[in-house]
C-alpha cells in the first residue's frame, strides 16, 4: 500500500470530538518532522500551532502509519479532544456545524 493513499475516512456524522496530533521532533530530524508535517496536511489535517495538527474524525490509525514511514513516532502524541477553545477556524475548513 503506497503512502499517498492513506487517509482518514471522513464520516458523514461529526462525534463532536477533535482528534489532535502533537509533536515535539528534534532539529537533528528536520528532514523527518517537515515530511511528518507536509504528510498530516495531505491527509486533510489543519495545522493550528507549529507543532499541533487536528481533525475531526477517527484518525490516529494513519497518524501512526505516517509517524511509523517518517520515524519520528516516539516524538508524536494523539489526543481525543471533546471541547476545543479558538476552534472557529476548524469548524469552518471542515465544513462542520459548531453545534
Amino acid at each position: 500500500m503506497a503512502l499517498e493513499s492513506v487517509r482518514p475516512h471522513r464520516a458523514k456524522v461529526w462525534d463532536k470530538k477533535w482528534r489532535v496530533v502533537l509533536f515535539d521532533i528534534p532539529e537533528s530530524s528536520r528532514k523527518s518532522r517537515n515530511s511528518f508535517a507536509v504528510g498530516l496536511k495531505r491527509m486533510g489535517f489543519m495545522q493550528i500551532q507549529k507543532s499541533c495538527f487536528a481533525f475531526p474524525y477517527p484518525c490516529f490509525e494513519e497518524a501512526e502509519v505516517l509517524a511509523d514511514f517518517c520515524e519520528v513516532r516516539a516524538h508524536v502524541k494523539l489526543i481525543l479532544a471533546e471541547q476545543m477553545d479558538g476552534g472557529q477556524g476548524l469548524f469552518s475548513r471542515f465544513k462542520i456545524k459548531e453545534k
